[in-house]
């Protein structure tokens, strides 16, 4: 049972990297034709970052990009940050973000940045976006290394659960 215990210890202490900017589809599943929101956070920005750039890949078979709004608040549009997300190919969907200096006094860290609007082509689950490519830098153009823009996350991901299961059921048989 001690055991037991242990591991289960190490299962929540586990933490999982979120990304400095992730996503959120507002429905889970759509029907051909329907247009899909994603919401696109920053999350514990460093407060040092002036300039983002992101590079997500998607299934263009499912979606067709329509349109990017990042001036989701009063807060981002007033304070002066500056955005714009663009198609660099058929899959590729860039996001530049331009910050002004004391951003996280006025913004905080962690906030919806915008969302972006595709048009449902075929019927099909909430859309997957895969991070090709990032730049994150400073107001001197100096690049601000991963490690210092990602939060840790409490909760495990569901797939490393599986295999903790298992490692239990394994140990269990072995201890009798």
């Amino acid at each position: 049972m001690k055991l037991y215990s242990i591991l289960l210890t190490l299962f929540l202490a586990f933490n999982a990297n979120a990304g400095l900017i992730t996503t959120q589809a507002d429905k889970d599943s759509y029907t051909a034709g329907e247009t899909v929101t994603v919401d696109f956070f920053v999350n514990d920005a460093n407060p040092y970052i002036d300039f983002l750039q992101f590079d997500f890949g998607f299934d263009d078979s499912q979606l067709s990009f329509i349109d990017f709004s990042w001036m989701d608040s009063d807060e981002i549009y007033n304070f002066g940050a500056s955005g714009d997300a663009y198609l660099a190919s058929a899959d590729e969907l860039y996001l530049d973000v331009l910050f002004l200096d004391g951003f996280a006094a006025e913004l905080g860290t962690s906030f919806r940045l915008g969302h972006v609007q595709f048009e449902a082509l075929v019927d099909s689950a909430s859309p997957e976006f895969t991070l090709l490519d990032q730049f994150v830098s400073d107001i001197n153009f100096v690049e601000i290394p991963v490690e210092q823009h990602q939060v840790s996350v409490p909760e495990p991901s569901t797939l490393a659960f599986f295999p903790l299961l298992a490692a239990m059921f394994w140990v269990r048989r072995k201890v009798k």
